[in-house]
């Protein structure tokens, strides 16, 4: 069986609703932790330079009006 070809915003749509799934359950075993993890991969993403636009969606919609936590070193 061959696999069809999909675009790139079809790619990342579908890891974006995986990544999604996966915060919302990790939240919801222990949400503090899944904050402290998630809010940390936006930091690491803006840190990189490579931006945080899909991190910050997924920290939004996990905790939404909740600000990103604070990283202490």
């Amino acid at each position: 069986m061959s696999q069809q070809e999909i675009s790139v915003e079809h790619t990342i749509a579908q890891l974006t609703a995986l990544v999604l799934a996966l915060a919302h359950t990790q939240a919801s075993a222990n949400p503090e932790h899944a904050m402290q993890r998630i809010g940390a991969a936006v930091y690491a993403c803006r840190q990189q330079g490579v931006g945080d636009h899909y991190p910050l969606e997924v920290y939004k919609k996990v905790f939404p009006g909740k600000n990103l936590p604070t990283v202490v070193d």
